[in-house]
């Protein structure tokens, strides 16, 4: 996935030190990387031939993640990057 150089600054600012096999890595913040697959889900891009994948890599990331979609941070970056039909989306997703 590629990012501007604003974007990259926000995720390596944000972003958490992991251990990762064995090696020390640093990694967005999940809710960082929903963003970024919202808007992907949302591009209208001839590329984007399958933005269900994006979907249930969200849920996938949700339930990883034990994150609270009721969190009205979350919530937040759900709107921005996703509209309330993502809002909606996840509510029927994420029971």
């Amino acid at each position: 996935m590629f990012v501007d150089e604003n974007t990259w600054r926000i995720l390596s600012q944000d972003s958490v030190e992991k251990k990762v096999a064995g090696q020390t890595a640093r990694l967005p913040r999940p809710e960082h990387m929903i963003a970024l697959k919202l808007h992907a889900a949302s591009s209208p891009s001839p590329s984007r031939s399958k933005p269900e994948a994006d979907w249930e890599d969200i849920r996938q990331m949700i339930r990883a993640c034990a994150l609270d979609i009721a969190d009205p941070s979350f919530r937040e970056i759900v709107s921005r990057y996703g509209g309330e039909k993502a809002l909606d989306r996840l509510s029927s997703i994420c029971p």
